[in-house]
């Protein structure tokens, strides 16, 4: 386990299992993203969309939001 870097680990999520491989040790590593926003009179719309690689690919995530608000 010392010599390796690389851990994995495991839990469930809403139902759903989920594994995970760090990226301890990485010097590699790349995020990018964008948000967008609309707003009209009182309606707010908002989206965004992530993503994180890091050493050489191996590690690696995707994250995205999504709003609607109405202010009163």
């Amino acid at each position: 386990m010392l010599a390796n870097p690389r851990v994995q680990s495991t839990g469930t999520l809403y139902g759903y299992s989920v594994s995970q491989y760090s990226a301890f040790d990485s010097r590699d590593l790349a995020e990018a993203g964008f948000n967008l926003e609309a707003r009209r009179g009182a309606f707010l719309v908002k989206t965004g969309f992530g993503a994180l690689m890091g050493g050489a690919a191996e590690s690696g995530g995707i994250d995205g939001q999504a709003a609607i608000s109405y202010r009163f």
